[in-house]
């Protein structure tokens, strides 16, 4: 997902290029490795969720898993099924040495476990004032005595979550959640109607499942990088364009032609034209991929203008280098680990 650059900002920056330069941003989208790192773990079966809301939030977080697709799904029945054909009591999962003849029979890499809790607090609060009505009689406002209520209710919900290794009993992950949501509503000289507790704690559990995924699978994020601009180097404003529109490949071409005519150029443009040249070029690299090479043109950015914005960006760069490798770390083993259709 990219943000356009607004026009007027655009006439605005141009009308400065030729002096100093001008950047803008744009919103990107990457993939952030999976939190609890159970690469080649793509069996997972949810189970025994406790509390009061346990079975409600293993049922969405089964549902969250099914439709990422990151993992194979074990679910209950298969799961009964997978057991009883082994002669295996699910009470045996309990114990050490069942674990590992769990997870000696493939029926899943991990397992999720926990306790989900709600709980509804609620407080009505009056108001005494001096109400206004039209009277249509005496054709004025008359005022009388009335009481306004106020009916104020919290959600609270409390989910305590573990991935474990089948085959091992070891403890991959713990996510502990406290979370929160109010409502209200109001009357006048009357009950206010009643607080949608369902309905807030649906909200709740949508959004501790949707953070708990984070550590399952890897996961999408965005995030604003710079685009800069110099007006001895028409190339960069090309290739942000196509940046702006999410095309970084065709990007990287413009970027690529603005530091060729640097690199011929023998000393024709300022240092600050050429970082400029270098740093996009960096950037575009990132963005499709090539981080090695990406690197390499933000160091020549950096030591060719020590800015802290260059610096900024290489040390993004080299740490989004480190989160791809995870990624595909993750990605590659979950795919050798796949069961044959």
């Amino acid at each position: 997902m990219t943000t356009p650059v607004h026009p007027r900002f655009v006439l605005m920056c141009l009308a400065v290029t030729l002096l100093v330069g001008c950047s803008s941003t744009v919103r990107v989208r990457r993939l952030k490795p999976a939190e609890a790192g159970i690469s080649g773990r793509i069996r997972v079966a949810v189970k025994d969720f406790s509390g009061q809301d346990g079975t409600a939030f293993q049922g969405r977080l089964e549902q969250a898993i099914q439709s990422n697709g990151f993992h194979d799904l074990i679910d209950r029945s298969q799961l009964q099924s997978l057991l009883a054909e082994q002669s295996m009591s699910a009470s045996a999962l309990a114990r050490e040495d069942g674990t590992v003849r769990m997870g000696d029979l493939l029926i899943a890499g991990a397992y999720v476990t926990g306790d989900a809790e709600t709980r509804a607090v609620e407080n009505t609060t009056s108001n005494r004032r001096q109400c206004s009505r039209f009277n249509p009689n005496t054709k004025k406002t008359d005022t009388y005595p009335c009481t306004d209520y106020t009916r104020e209710g919290r959600a609270n919900y409390v989910v305590n979550a573990k991935i474990i290794d089948v085959s091992t009993g070891k403890v991959l992950g713990t996510r502990n959640y406290r979370k929160e949501r109010r409502a209200s509503t109001s009357a006048t000289d009357g009950q206010p109607r009643a607080i949608n507790y369902d309905e807030l704690v649906d909200g709740l559990r949508d959004e501790v499942v949707n953070e708990f995924m984070r550590v399952l699978a890897p996961y999408s994020v965005d995030e604003e990088v710079r685009l800069v601009t110099d007006g001895a180097l028409p190339q960069l404003e090309e290739g942000n364009k196509f940046a702006a529109l999410n095309q970084w490949s065709e990007a990287v071409q413009r970027y690529g032609a603005a530091v060729a005519a640097v690199s011929a150029s023998s000393g024709m443009y300022k240092p600050e034209s050429a970082a400029r040249a270098f740093y996009s070029l960096g950037l575009g690299l990132v963005m499709i991929g090539e981080y090695d090479q990406g690197i390499g043109q933000l160091k020549r950015a950096s030591s060719t203008v020590p800015s802290e914005e260059y610096v900024a960006m290489l040390a993004r760069a080299n740490q989004w280098k480190l989160e791809s490798d995870k990624v595909k770390a993750q990605s590659d083993s979950a795919s050798a680990g796949a069961p044959a259709p």
